[in-house]
């Protein structure tokens, strides 16, 4: 099965590539993750049994509240809303694919415990900076 949008034409193994490189980048190498790619009337579903929230919202981390060893080699899973980074890039006058990373880096900081704020900030630009720069490109 391939996950794909009209505008963020992500494979399935492109998505493999360029998330095996974002945990490689923030040193999660042999973790894995859940990635549900979904819609806004989806995600809005999702934000409000989970959150309590209205409407869609662009990426929600679920971190892995199992045994300890399972969390060791199973972050959790994020959702990620697809029609929400196109919104985003458009809005921002981004690469849909930037804004693709920059969502995913965010949630995976979540997952590892890392809150809101500068560090976070910094972390996830570098991410985006790295891939930018020739780190790696969806292939």
């Amino acid at each position: 099965m391939i996950l794909r949008h009209p505008v963020l034409p992500l494979g399935r193994s492109e998505l493999r590539n360029v998330l095996g490189r974002i945990l490689e980048r923030l040193e999660l190498s042999g973790t894995n993750l859940e990635l549900l790619i979904t819609s806004d009337q989806a995600m809005a579903v999702l934000h409000a049994k989970h959150l309590n929230g209205v409407g869609p919202t662009n990426v929600l981390a679920f971190p892995n509240t199992t045994s300890a060893e399972k969390t060791r080699t199973c972050l959790g899973a994020i959702a990620l809303n697809a029609d929400a980074v196109i919104r985003e890039a458009w809005l921002y006058r981004q690469n849909p694919i930037d804004q693709f990373i920059r969502l995913v880096t965010h949630a995976l900081l979540h997952l590892t415990g890392f809150e809101h704020g500068q560090l976070m900030d910094e972390l996830t630009e570098s991410v985006v900076e790295e891939f930018q720069n020739g780190f790696s490109s969806p292939n």
